[in-house]
């Protein structure tokens, strides 16, 4: 928001008209001449909450949208969503949307790595299964390094692991999201390190190894912002190409 969110301010607060309140079910709201300023600031699709006066209900449901100005001289506007409440002794917050283009282009090149991986992940292991594998492992528990009783070759980094304790593994920031995936394989391939630590250990356990999965979301809709999980998944699979 600081690098590219523009000079514009961020948000604004208008209050109600005053008079005969807007009634629930409506979708124009009057707001208060008296700020010209802050009304020539809105424009379509800037989000919109109610600041009521205590005890009074919020009019303003969640998610709620400009759609228009439809007159400015008359202070009103069309919103998204229906009042819930009569707009009387409320004040109505519009903030802007701000978009970040250098994280934008970031995701997207992450998500393009991402996807050049998925494509090319058996280039240099053709044996890699494409299946789900079973393989006898074991891992401490709260440690990151899967062992094996023997090499495995046929695994390649950015594969997907399944198995006891990994249900709910934990990361730094908690309960993990998604499957386990391999972020580095020993030399001698009989251990991988895994991108989450099982909250509980085992030995001589079955995990299933499978090919590394498509990321869950497309970052192609215009207007949307990556979701946190996606843009895990696209750094894992990058750090597993490049390293």
């Amino acid at each position: 928001m600081l690098s590219s969110g523009g000079t514009e301010p961020i948000s604004a607060a208008i209050g109600w008209a005053g008079g005969t309140p807007d009634q629930p079910g409506s979708t124009t709201l009057h707001l208060n001449l008296a700020e010209p300023d802050k009304i020539a600031f809105l424009k379509p699709c800037y989000l919109v909450t109610g600041i009521p006066t205590p005890p009074l209900p919020n009019p303003i449901q969640d998610g709620t949208t400009l759609v228009q100005v439809i007159d400015p001289a008359a202070g009103t506007v069309e919103l998204s969503k229906p009042l819930v409440h009569p707009s009387a002794d409320c004040a109505y917050q519009f903030t802007r949307p701000v978009d970040d283009y250098a994280s934008e282009a970031m995701i997207k090149l992450w998500y393009s790595w991402a996807q050049y991986y998925l494509a090319h992940w058996k280039d240099q292991t053709p044996s890699a299964p494409t299946a789900p594998t079973a393989i006898l492992g074991s891992v401490e528990t709260m440690t990151a390094t899967l062992a094996f009783n023997e090499p495995h070759p046929e695994l390649v980094k950015g594969m997907a692991v399944t198995g006891p304790g990994l249900d709910d593994a934990q990361t730094e920031v908690g309960l993990h999201q998604g499957d386990a995936v391999i972020l580095a394989i020993a030399s001698d391939k009989r251990s991988v390190i895994l991108n989450q630590v099982p909250a509980t250990g085992s030995t001589n356990a079955t995990f299933t190894f499978m090919r590394p999965q498509s990321l869950l979301w497309t970052p192609t809709a215009q207007g949307e912002s990556p979701s946190p999980r996606l843009v895990q998944s696209c750094l894992l699979l990058t750090w597993a190409w490049t390293v």
